[in-house]
């Protein structure tokens, strides 16, 4: 059967450079029996878009996936097929998940499908995700605020999120990695997600500029600070644009990320999780799925 390669994320794992990758290696992908489709991350939120919690017409992804994704699928049916969409992940949270799955399955019908997800230890997830709302929002609240105050706590519990894809496709056809440098290939995102479809890396495939770089010391400050005026969308982007260009003319001196103690208040509340996927999931003795020591004042230096 043909199988089809589903990337749900989680956010914050690399998935920017990871897809924009895919999409600059297209012909190289065809080459080794992969298809990675036209417009993939944009035709694949749209269709994800459908499913998403809270969202009217769930009813209409099917008719999405067959005139949008499927008939390009179906010109190519000798190749496997990579899908890339960290939205995905959110299928798992909310009211009706069994009708979510029930309609992602209807879509994927007449594939062995195969779900990749990358996991990232929370303090990092967290801190990650309100870099990049004010980087590229309008957020305005601290750190502390941000974490007190979202909704995105149940994205960030990675035991039920991941028995959801396992009870819906198969313990078998699910692989969890853990997103830290000394846990995947070659300390690479890209490299460990080629590694697991069996494509030899190759270093000139790879983009010359780092995707989505994440904003940090004078720049964030000043970027958040700016979120407070009333401003356009296209003011806000230019905004960001300048402070970005800016960072790389005069990088931060430091990036206080984290407090030590929220960090360790975040980690204890999932241990328990954290513990039972690296135990069950990853066969691992000791109960550790993430090995990186906490940093004392320097955030976590990976691709967001």
């Amino acid at each position: 059967m043909r199988k089809l390669y589903l990337h749900i994320g989680m956010h914050k794992t690399g998935t920017t450079s990871l897809q924009n990758f895919l999409e600059r290696n297209r012909d190289m992908l065809t080459e080794r029996g992969f298809l990675y489709p036209a417009g993939g991350f944009y035709k694949t939120r749209a269709w994800a878009t459908h499913m998403r919690p809270g969202h009217p017409d769930l009813a209409q992804t099917h008719a999405y996936w067959k005139s949008h994704i499927g008939r390009h699928l179906d010109c190519q049916p000798d190749l496997d097929v990579i899908i890339s969409y960290e939205g995905l992940w959110r299928l798992s949270i909310g009211k009706k998940q069994e009708q979510r799955a029930e309609m992602l399955k209807r879509c994927l019908e007449g594939f062995e499908v195969h779900v990749i997800l990358y996991v990232r230890r929370q303090d990092l997830w967290f801190e990650a995700m309100h870099n990049q709302l004010v980087k590229t929002n309008k957020e305005t609240r601290t750190l502390e605020d941000y974490i007190a105050q979202t909704q995105c706590h149940g994205m960030a519990k990675l035991w039920p999120r991941i028995c959801f894809w396992r009870d819906h496709f198969g313990e078998e056809r699910v692989n969890v990695r853990v997103y830290e440098r000394s846990q995947l290939k070659n300390g690479d995102i890209i490299q460990d997600f080629l590694g697991l479809l069996g494509i030899e890396y190759a270093p000139e495939s790879r983009p010359i500029h780092r995707m989505n770089p994440r904003m940090g010391g004078w720049a964030l400050k000043a970027k958040a600070a700016f979120n407070h005026l009333d401003t356009s969308q296209p003011i806000n982007r230019l905004v960001r644009d300048l402070l970005m260009v800016g960072q790389r003319v005069f990088p931060p001196e430091s990036d206080a990320g984290m407090p030590l103690e929220l960090a360790r208040k975040i980690l204890n509340e999932h241990q328990e999780d954290n513990s039972k996927v690296a135990s069950y999931l990853l066969d691992r003795n000791d109960g550790r799925l993430f090995y990186d020591e906490l940093p004392e004042d320097v955030p976590y230096d990976l691709k967001d």
